[in-house]
């Protein structure tokens, strides 16, 4: 057999093997979740995950609540005490009476919130959000009262 006969040959074996092994990839956000390997009369072989990066811990937020004796202003501090080092968060608020909305701080990069105490209420509550770099959110609800 001549080397062109041979050359041929293998494309075709090659190219009738793509015809019948099809290859779907599934995608997470930004890594390769799994992989399955279909051929014809046979089930899906899943193969081993591919993982670039570990999935990210769930954060823990405390909420410190302070007042400005000069402005009377109360001043809401969201601290993550076990932050990913080198990422960047947003932080958003609401300010909740009776359970309803009453003020909202939509996400910025500063974890501070200021606010008025809300008078003539039953129940104050303060709910932090904060977001990571790859838009998962995480939240911490706190009941405040009134500091004099």
């Amino acid at each position: 057999m001549n080397s062109t006969y041979i050359v041929a040959l293998i494309i075709l074996f090659s190219a009738y093997v793509c015809l019948l092994v099809g290859i779907t990839i599934k995608r997470g956000r930004k890594n390769i979740s799994s992989v399955e390997v279909l051929a014809p009369g046979r089930s899906p072989t899943v193969v081993p995950e591919i993982v670039s990066e570990l999935p990210k811990a769930k954060l823990e937020l405390e909420i410190e609540l302070s007042k400005d004796a000069d402005t009377g202003l109360y001043r809401a501090v969201t601290n993550i005490k076990n932050p990913d080092p080198g990422e960047h968060y947003s932080f958003a608020f609401y300010l909740l009476a009776d359970r309803k909305q009453i003020d909202v701080r939509w996400h910025e990069h500063s974890p501070t919130f200021e606010f008025m105490f809300p008078d003539g209420r039953a129940k104050i509550e303060i709910v932090a959000f904060v977001k990571n770099e790859n838009g998962d959110t995480f939240t911490e609800k706190k009941e405040i009262k009134r500091i004099d």
